[in-house]
């Protein structure tokens, strides 16, 4: 199987890449010092522009996860634009995305893939406008198949952006950690390990079409919860600093993976406390 990879340098492109053969698998590089890094360390490297004909599927992980409109349309929306027109040029048959839960907006049961989507934050609307762009691209016979995987609070070590990232990092600091309302907001981190667990079965998933997967933590937390598991993970006492200001968006943002389960045998392993203290010793 040959892989094409976006996104190598971030968060979750690095660590789909340490699972990945030198041999079968090309990097999209931006940056030319990162290109000279994985070239010197033996990985093939090309531009958004030129795809090697001979891929047999791309994992788009590039991306940006937050910012102004702009800043997500540029990261999310048109660099997904570029990965489709150099896959067209190249004929390659097959495209994995990640996209996110943010998508769903504020749900009150645990989201599911055929539910209406209605994004509260940039980002999300960003990552719709991505999936809707990939549909069509389906539509036209640009690709023969796409799987879209809609992750929630993705964490783990090498993150600098996000809830989990940020608490983690306040509480080994032994700073407070910082939450608006009343600590009641619901969230399922899900650790990398985990993620790219579900990325590499669908590497050899070549069902023609569209199809769309939630990937979601093991378990449901409030937010003073999370700060019970930093507690239980750093074996010290983490303090949640309610602020008393009104709680942020959406206040519970669960995702049902039972087709996950069904259709690709995948669930997530790592217990929360246990997926903490693996992001601080690495």
């Amino acid at each position: 199987m040959r892989i094409l990879l976006t996104g190598a340098t971030g968060f979750i492109g690095n660590h789909i890449l340490n699972t990945l053969d030198k041999n079968t698998t090309t990097l999209v590089i931006r940056d030319l010092e990162a290109e000279k890094k994985f070239t010197e360390a033996g990985w093939k490297t090309t531009s958004f522009k030129i795809f090697p004909r001979e891929t047999d599927v791309v994992i788009h992980a590039a991306g940006t996860a937050g910012g102004t409109l702009e800043e997500c349309i540029s990261g999310n929306v048109l660099s997904t634009l570029d990965v489709l027109d150099s896959i067209k040029a190249s004929s390659i048959p097959h495209l994995i995305y990640l996209s996110g839960a943010a998508i769903y907006g504020n749900v009150s049961e645990p989201a599911k893939e055929s539910d209406l989507v209605s994004p509260m934050t940039p980002y999300g609307t960003s990552k719709l406008a991505a999936e809707r762009i990939i549909e069509r691209a389906i539509h036209n016979n640009i690709i023969e198949s796409a799987t879209i995987f809609r992750c929630n609070n993705i964490y783990g070590a090498g993150s600098d952006h996000g809830m989990m990232s940020y608490f983690i990092k306040d509480a080994i600091a032994n700073l407070a950690i910082n939450v608006d309302g009343d600590g009641s907001q619901i969230r399922e981190p899900i650790f990398i390990d985990d993620v790219v667990s579900i990325i590499k079965k669908a590497v050899d998933l070549k069902k023609p079409g569209l199809h769309i997967y939630n990937v979601s933590g093991s378990e449901a937390k409030t937010l003073v919860e999370i700060g019970a598991c930093l507690s239980q993970a750093l074996e010290k006492n983490v303090h949640v600093q309610l602020s008393g200001k009104p709680g942020g968006l959406p206040h519970t943002l669960r995702l049902d993976i039972s087709k996950s389960a069904r259709e690709l045998d995948w669930k997530p392993t790592t217990l929360l406390h246990e997926g903490i203290q693996k992001t601080i010793i690495s």
